[in-house]
């Protein structure tokens, strides 16, 4: 029976039979973990007409990161624990934005073009791994859920 549960004339009854009643201690978050800490992943793509960066995101979504699309211009970029860029013109866009430090302090996927993704299984299996390989990192680093 869960103590939180009883109420006071169930209380005093268990005091009478001589059973103390004792409340769990409050669960306080591991001292090395951050509350507010939450990775932002943003699939970068050639085209956003296409449907698989939106399944990307989707997926990431899904296993409990803050994923977007974005383009290599845009300004939360900076701000990302992780990339998944699609194409080499977005890698090679992304990679002149992004300074060093940024670039070696966040995870990164790229993959082929768009076009040749699509149409090729092995390539997507590739990347679903190296998905997998992102999230342990982003996990291993308390950024998502179950960390």
């Amino acid at each position: 029976m869960e103590p939180a549960m009883l109420d006071e004339a169930s209380r005093r009854r268990l005091a009478e039979m001589g059973i103390d009643v004792y409340l769990p201690r409050a669960s306080t978050p591991a001292a090395g973990a951050s509350a507010t800490a939450v990775a932002a992943v943003y699939v970068l793509a050639d085209s956003c007409e296409h449907e698989l960066p939106r399944a990307l995101a989707r997926t990431l979504a899904f296993a409990g990161v803050a994923a977007g699309i974005a383009r290599a211009q845009d300004a939360e970029l900076a701000g990302a624990s992780a990339l998944v860029v699609c194409g080499p013109e977005q890698a090679r866009a992304v990679g002149a934005r992004l300074d060093a430090a940024q670039q070696a302090a966040i995870g990164w996927v790229a993959t082929g073009a768009l076009q040749h993704l699509a149409g090729d299984a092995l390539a997507k299996r590739a990347l679903w791994g190296e998905l997998k390989r992102l999230l342990r990192q982003l996990r291993a680093a308390h950024l998502m859920p179950g960390a």
